[in-house]
């Protein structure tokens, strides 16, 4: 059994969530582990959901209302009110098992671990979405060690995920002044790297814990914020770039820049020729920097910088042959 005296912080940003605030909160209430903090932070609702979670009476809940500011001002709000020995992170839309604080805190004490890293599954109860990933899961076992070391093997066997609610946080990690970059989406593109970097001791629970419901309007599914999106990887392109101190002198580093150099140039050719001529200065030092790295070691990479043809020329073969060796179960 885990230690009951351990609190654990549960932050809920909200936003215009008055459908489904009440069927989260009230899912996390009913955990099978109860010392909780359970942080809700009303980011400026226009809706009901801040008048729906009044109704709440229950003396683990710390209600916070601001102006509103996105997610990740949300997330950081309630950062500040977290008196948690460990802190995760719950859309306002999505749901919990049952068991799962139990399971995690039970996890992270016995591992003496800083982050766990666990899974979810995806879900809609709309009959209009078709959900095309089933979530967001771990293909290996990965033995517990750094987040430093942990990263690169991730990208390689394509099981990094990025989201906040895929962790269990030693509340310590925050000292470093970790938090959420505000003002833009895929903020935690950038979180969840300095999240990694800063745990000594990773453990990756193949277990699905969290459930993500998919809808229409949510922020990801939203049409009409190419731009939005391109800003936004740049600002955590830009960012990752800040933290190199001198060329190749961090191979994680480099590896993961060159993650976010691939949906930089991903989220350039999603724009149209107007938005491309709008964005170009913004977009010629982050490609020039590409170039000269080399796309960071990556040459995949470094291609895709000329066009998405000459890139699909270069990835095509070794594609085409690895599915061949599939079929005929050669390795």
């Amino acid at each position: 059994m885990a230690d009951i005296n351990a609190l654990v912080s549960i932050i809920v940003p909200a936003y215009n969530c008055e459908d489904y605030i009440y069927e989260c909160v009230d899912n996390i209430l009913n955990q099978s582990y109860s010392n909780l903090q359970i942080i809700i932070v009303d980011d400026g609702s226009s809706d009901k959901t801040y008048d729906k979670c009044k109704d709440f009476n229950d003396e683990r809940i710390t209600l916070l209302h601001k102006e509103n500011g996105g997610a990740s001002s949300a997330r950081n709000y309630g950062l500040k009110y977290a008196k948690g020995d460990y802190i995760m992170f719950a859309d306002s839309d999505d749901y919990l098992d049952k068991d799962a604080v139990d399971i995690l805190v039970n996890l992270i004490q016995k591992e003496q671990a800083d982050l766990i890293y666990f899974e979810a599954d995806n879900f809609t109860d709309d009959k209009t979405i078709e959900i095309k990933e089933k979530g967001f899961s771990q293909k290996v076992d990965y033995p517990v060690m750094s987040g430093n070391e942990l990263i690169p093997l991730l990208i390689k066997n394509k099981d990094y995920h990025a989201a906040p609610f895929l962790f269990f946080i030693n509340n310590k990690l925050f000292e470093s002044g970790i938090c959420f970059e505000e003002g833009i989406m895929l903020e935690d593109e950038l979180f969840s790297f300095q999240l990694f970097r800063a745990s000594n001791k990773v453990y990756c629970l193949r277990k699905e814990l969290y459930h993500r419901r998919v809808r229409q309007g949510s922020v990801m599914t939203s049409k009409g914020k190419e731009v939005f999106r391109f800003v936004s990887i740049l600002t955590v392109f830009n960012a990752l770039l800040n933290e190199r101190h001198e060329p190749y002198s961090d191979k994680t580093l480099e590896l993961y820049l060159s993650r976010i150099g691939m949906l930089l140039v991903g989220y350039w050719d999603a724009l149209s020729p107007d938005q491309k001529k709008e964005m170009n200065n913004n977009y010629k030092p982050a490609l020039s920097i590409i170039r000269n790295s080399k796309g960071f070691g990556n040459k995949e990479l470094l291609v895709r910088t000329y066009g998405f043809v000459p890139w699909a020329l270069y990835v095509a073969p070794n594609r085409i042959i690895k599915k061949i060796k599939n079929r005929i179960g050669v390795k």
